[in-house]
């Protein structure tokens, strides 16, 4: 399971408030069947299609952490938010991977991948590292013939 963390602003009881939460993305075999469902695609073509695009864009980190690279570097990476292959699969996958804690479980259904789309903090994940982060969590799942593995974490204190 990824765990991100965000923030985005919210109207709340007449104020504006910035909102901080942890969104849970967990690759299920649910997450396959609402992917095709709703898309009418095959979940893993799509994918292996994202993978090899966004794997262009991870050789240009040398194994470094996205954090590490210069402004010039990260500017460089901006691309990879405007492809087609790899944005349409993201904006289609997140919220099918979107999950739920109902008490000790998990829940990712129709209505979880529903909310998701309408929420706030979907657009927030609309970056690079998240992107990295997603396409890891699911290389994990030797779904794909591309592996993107997760930059080495800076040493810096």
């Amino acid at each position: 399971m990824l765990k991100i963390p965000v923030q985005y602003d919210d109207y709340v009881d007449g104020d504006d408030k910035v909102i901080e939460d942890v969104i849970r993305f967990a690759f299920t075999l649910n997450t396959v069947r609402m992917y095709e469902q709703r898309t009418d695609r095959l979940f893993y073509d799509d994918l292996q299609h994202a993978v090899e695009e966004v794997a262009s864009f991870y050789d240009r980190l040398d194994g470094r952490d996205y954090d590490e690279l210069t402004e010039a570097e990260q500017v460089a990476m901006l691309p990879m938010m405007t492809n087609p292959v790899i944005n349409t699969f993201m904006l289609e996958v997140m919220p099918v991977l979107y999950a739920e804690t109902n008490g000790v479980s998990l829940v990712q259904s129709d209505e979880t991948a529903e909310r998701a789309e309408e929420s706030l903090w979907l657009m927030e994940l609309v970056n690079v590292q998240s992107f990295f982060d997603i396409f890891e969590e699911l290389s994990k799942h030797n779904a794909v013939k591309t592996k993107v593995k997760k930059p080495r974490k800076s040493s810096k204190q």
